[in-house]
C-alpha cells in the first residue's frame, strides 16, 4: 500500500462474522511505499475482508482462501 502522507495506520483482517482474524499493522508510518506479505495457511476456507484505516480513509479488499 502507499501513503501519500504520514498516518496512523490500521490494517486488520477481518473473517465473513465480522470477527478480528489478525492485526496486521496498527502504528504511525510515514510517507511512502509498503509491502506485507501473509501467511493465511492457518486460515479456514473462505471470505476474508482486510480494512486499511488510515487518517485520511478507510479501504477494504476481500481475499478468499481456497
Amino acid at each position: 500500500y502507499d501513503l501519500q502522507a504520514g498516518s496512523f495506520v490500521d490494517l486488520v483482517l477481518f473473517d465473513q462474522t465480522g470477527r478480528i482474524v489478525d492485526i496486521l499493522v496498527r502504528e504511525d508510518q510515514i510517507s511512502g511505499h509498503y509491502h506485507l506479505e501473509y501467511d493465511g495457511s492457518k486460515l479456514d476456507r473462505g471470505v476474508y475482508t482486510l480494512r486499511l484505516a488510515t487518517e485520511q480513509g478507510t479501504y477494504t479488499t476481500r481475499m478468499i482462501i481456497r
